[in-house]
């Protein structure tokens, strides 16, 4: 059976472009594909169910595959910490940072789901192998760590919000985190130099794939500093002698 979606009664979290067609998916998981023949949305895959301890998560990634060419679905777990969660901290401390504490929802787990398109369904994966995923809002992507470094290999990439459990303070600082997708910790990639030095200097893997809008053979060399025109309201203004003559016939 076909299941068409109407405009009006989707709501939809991230799209992609895989393999030529495109694909929506909405907060549940619920995915849709875009037929360009007949602009129609038919259901991909039905939505993801949580289990029992997270639920589902709030936010939701497409990303093609680096390895295999799969169709990813990142589900982002956040949520708003609670008592049991700051039991270990003074009444004062936590008061103190009660605004950020109530306003701010911490990312607390990452699943990732493998496209099945011949069930209809989102398969989880338990491991991501050598891939690391980056995450954004406006843009994700897929890397293979044996291009780089094994070390970052089962890592997700992603802004936001974390609590490493000691540091009320950085609750409500959105910063670029890493989770390793093994163990689930969060880190923040600034306070952890072998992350830190993924990003800069920028690897070869990012630049070299960067389109330069001008070739550099053909950007203009800068206009040396005794060339330089003066401005306006700086140019110099120099009498003639015929006039400073006559200026000075009329002072005598």
């Amino acid at each position: 059976m076909t299941t068409t979606c109407q405009p009006s009664s989707c709501h939809f979290c991230d799209v992609i472009l895989f393999n030529g067609c495109f694909f929506a998916v909405e907060k549940n998981g619920r995915t849709f594909s875009l037929h360009l023949s007949s602009l129609r949305l038919t259901l991909a895959a039905n939505p993801v169910f949580g289990d029992a301890y997270d639920g589902d998560g709030d936010k939701k990634f497409l990303i093609e595959s680096s390895s295999g060419g799969d169709m990813l679905l990142v589900d982002m777990i956040s949520r708003q910490l609670d008592l049991d969660d700051l039991s270990d901290f003074e009444y004062d401390d936590v008061e103190d940072h009660g605004n950020a504490i109530a306003t701010t929802d911490i990312t607390l787990k990452i699943r990732v789901f493998r496209f099945v398109q011949r069930d209809q369904s989102w398969v989880q994966v338990k491991d991501l192998g050598d891939r690391m995923l980056f995450l954004a809002d406006s843009s994700t992507f897929s890397a293979s760590a044996s291009d780089t470094l094994p070390l970052y290999g089962a890592s997700v990439f992603f802004h936001g919000f974390i609590f490493n459990g000691t540091d009320l303070g950085s609750i409500g600082d959105k910063d670029v985190a890493v989770c390793d997708f093994r163990s689930q910790k969060m880190k923040l990639v600034r306070q952890h130099p072998q992350y830190a030095n993924l990003f800069w200097p920028p690897p070869s893997w990012i630049i070299d794939k960067i389109p330069s809008p001008i070739p550099p053979e053909k950007i203009p060399s800068p206009i040396p500093p005794e060339k330089k025109r003066p401005s306006v309201g700086l140019v110099p203004v120099r009498r003639s002698a015929r006039r400073r003559s006559q200026n000075k016939k009329y002072l005598d």
